[in-house]
């Protein structure tokens, strides 16, 4: 069993990780795919990556924070991705979120294509 979308990195698992580690290859999930939902935890989804064999990453910027988000994070995410990280299999988190107050679509659209663009290179 594959789990695509775990967020090992949340602040739920930063304490006893190797214990929510060990919980997850005993539950018989064989790998896992820790999205990045902003550049703050690129890093971290990163070390998990390189910490556990059962674990790679995607890097993206969600929507959700999409107040946090700034022009430049787009540039940063193509820089990070050039320098093929290890382990990162994907750009992620990534898409739209409309239940979201103050939900702005056209933003969330263009951030979302922007991405997609990046995940094509």
């Amino acid at each position: 069993m594959i789990d695509t979308h775990c967020h090992f990195d949340f602040e739920p698992f930063s304490v006893g990780t190797d214990v929510w580690a060990q919980r997850t290859l005993s539950a018989g999930v064989k790998h896992i795919i820790v999205p990045a939902v902003s550049k703050e935890n690129w890093s971290r989804v990163e070390s998990l990556a390189s910490t556990y064999a059962f674990v790679s990453f995607a890097v993206g910027l969600h929507p959700v924070w999409l107040g946090d988000h700034n022009e430049d994070d787009l540039a940063t995410l193509d820089a990070y991705l050039a320098t093929k990280p290890v382990h990162c299999v994907a750009v992620g988190e990534c898409g739209l979120d409309f239940a979201i107050q103050d939900a702005q679509p056209e933003k969330q659209i263009a951030l979302l294509k922007a991405q997609l663009s990046l995940a094509v290179k």
